[in-house]
């Protein structure tokens, strides 16, 4: 689905230059998340551009235009608040919430919120976006994960990796495995060994020739 163009242009989309809170949480957390960013982010952009061509929405479309491409340029605060003469992603996702475009709106406010350092904002956003069974649900759940990480949160943390890697399809083993190490050591500094070594069990007999599994058997003696 992606060129090599197109890949580049969602790494550039996960980088953030507003804020120091969205700094530091992004330099925390950018490594892993660009992992998938190819996959990911791309998928947002492609996913709601599709709904946006679809013409179902056509009011809710041109409201979210100059939103988007904001929201592409990484110019957080015009594709959250609009430029003045266009909405921004907040007032589309409450204004046209139940449309497909509308929902598409909450999940790349909420991303534009975690990456502005407005954590509970940002999860509150994407907890309202409807999720289904697709990679950018999935990219949603790894934001969402990531952010409770972030306030300390392990287990809810673990429970929302897992969800991440249960919304994903077979085709997307590359992403499983990433997702389940990291429900693993969520679910260790949560303090519950037992599904920690589950979960990692799960990643040796499942995706044996995954980069995790490579050193699976190191986190499956620590938490035996």
């Amino acid at each position: 689905m992606a060129d090599e163009k197109e890949v580049l242009q969602s790494e550039e989309v996960l980088q953030d230059t507003e804020g120091a809170g969205g700094a530091e949480f992004w330099n925390q957390y950018k490594t892993p998340i660009l992992v998938v960013a190819g996959i990911l982010a791309l998928a947002v952009g492609y996913f709601a551009w599709t709904s946006m061509n679809a013409g179902k929405n056509e009011t809710a479309e041109n409201a979210a235009y100059n939103a988007v491409y904001y929201w592409e340029k990484d110019s957080l605060k015009k594709a959250l608040e609009g430029d003045g003469a266009s909405a921004g992603l907040t007032s589309v996702a409450d204004e046209y919430g139940s449309t497909e475009v509308g929902n598409q709106a909450k999940y790349m406010a909420g991303i534009a919120l975690l990456k502005q350092g407005k954590t509970d904002e940002g999860i509150k956003m994407l907890e309202s976006f409807s999720k289904g069974d697709n990679l950018v649900s999935a990219a949603a759940y790894i934001a969402l994960a990531f952010a409770n990480e972030d306030l300390g949160k392990q287990a809810e943390a673990a429970a929302l990796f897992e969800k991440a890697a249960s919304t994903t399809t077979e085709k997307d083993d590359q992403l499983r495995p990433f997702v389940l190490k990291h429900a693993g050591e969520a679910y260790e500094a949560a303090g519950n060994k037992a599904k920690a070594l589950e979960v990692y069990k799960s990643i040796k007999e499942k995706y044996p020739l995954s980069s995790e599994a490579a050193s699976i058997d190191k986190y499956i003696g620590r938490a035996e």
